[in-house]
């Protein structure tokens, strides 16, 4: 449901019919180019299984830096690396994961990756998973500008 919602849905699945009116606009409606603008500015899925959402041939750094840039944030690379240290370690992560594929990570440490990138957009007031919404309550709001206190990887 949450990657047909996503548009993420893949042959031979297919959306037949109906609308997916979100924030008043009907997904369905939309070119490829604009949903995948709407993807992490306005909708995120952060999976349990978050081996899934992460491209196993690539860093996290550079996972990171797309999921970003795709949605409108532009750094110089000193600034990248500023960015991505302080986000990771605001989930008790070192930097250095960074640098790391996804099958180098724990299932936690992977979701805890995904977590960040979604809440970089402030993105999720309540997701619907159980294990996901106690991580996300643990979080701080962006806005408070602290340490996030999660499990230690």
């Amino acid at each position: 449901m949450a990657l047909a919602l996503m548009r993420l849905i893949k042959p031979p699945a297919q959306i037949v019919g109906g609308r997916i009116v979100f924030d008043g606009v009907d997904l369905l409606s939309l070119p490829e180019d604009q949903m995948r603008t709407r993807r992490l500015a306005d909708i995120a899925l952060v999976t349990q299984g978050a081996m899934n959402s992460l491209n196993p041939v690539m860093r996290v750094r550079h996972q990171m830096v797309d999921a970003m840039q795709a949605h409108g944030i532009h750094l110089s690379k000193h600034e990248w690396e500023n960015r991505l240290a302080s986000l990771l370690r605001s989930v008790n992560l070192r930097p250095d994961v960074a640098d790391l594929y996804p099958h180098q990570l724990s299932g936690g440490m992977k979701q805890r990756v995904l977590v960040e990138v979604a809440a970089v957009r402030d993105l999720f007031a309540r997701p619907q998973h159980p294990y996901t919404r106690l991580l996300m309550d643990s979080l701080p709001s962006l806005r408070q500008r602290g340490s996030y206190e999660v499990a230690p990887a």
